[in-house]
This record gives structure tokens, C-alpha cells and sequence, in this order.
């Protein structure tokens, strides 16, 4: 018999890879540096919580590295963004809203 939640979860897989595939590569790498620190931040303030003695200063670097990531991430978008705008045709004025010359 053949799993419904298999054939499921593989589409959604694979249509999220072709997704994150297509993003720019610095937006991409951007948010695994942001993944690892996010991972790291909650990974500290759970230790924190139970009282493991985790030093302070590890709060700084796990910060900082989720800080990098969004800066890394909207970096990424920016020139994503402007790769594709130099990259694509000419704009086409046929579906835009065109002002009269009498105006």
C-alpha cells in the first residue's frame, strides 16, 4: 500500500527546493548563517533557563552570527533584485497606465 503523506510531503519538498533553488545564492547562504545563529540563540537562552552556566559572551557571538545573517540576507535580496532587473527584457509599456500628453 502506498503512503497518501509520502507522495505529499515529497511534492512539497521538492516543490521548496525548486523554490529556494531559484533565490540568489548570497540569500540563500545569508539565511543558513541566520538558521545556525537562530539555532545557537534559542540553544543558549535554553540553556540559560535550566541553569547550565553557559558564559554570558556566548549570548554576544550568537547574536552577532544572527545579526550577520540578516545582513547577509538582505544583501542577497538587494542584488538578487537588481541582477534580475538588468538581466530581464526591456519594459514593456503596453500594460501600463500611460498619462496624455495634454495632461
Amino acid at each position: 500500500m502506498v503512503s497518501v503523506t509520502g507522495g505529499f510531503a515529497r511534492r512539497v519538498f521538492r516543490r521548496l527546493g525548486r523554490e529556494v533553488g531559484s533565490w540568489p545564492p548570497l540569500m540563500r547562504i545569508g539565511l543558513g548563517v541566520f538558521a545556525v545563529g537562530g539555532s545557537a540563540d534559542v540553544a543558549y537562552h535554553a540553556g540559560v533557563q535550566t541553569g547550565w552556566g553557559i558564559p554570558a559572551a556566548a549570548a554576544f557571538w550568537v547574536h552577532l552570527i544572527t545579526l550577520v545573517g540578516m545582513v547577509v540576507t538582505m544583501l542577497g535580496v538587494l542584488i538578487g533584485g537588481r541582477w534580475k532587473r538588468r538581466t530581464q527584457e526591456p519594459f514593456s509599456p503596453g500594460l501600463s497606465l500611460r498619462i496624455p500628453k495634454e495632461v
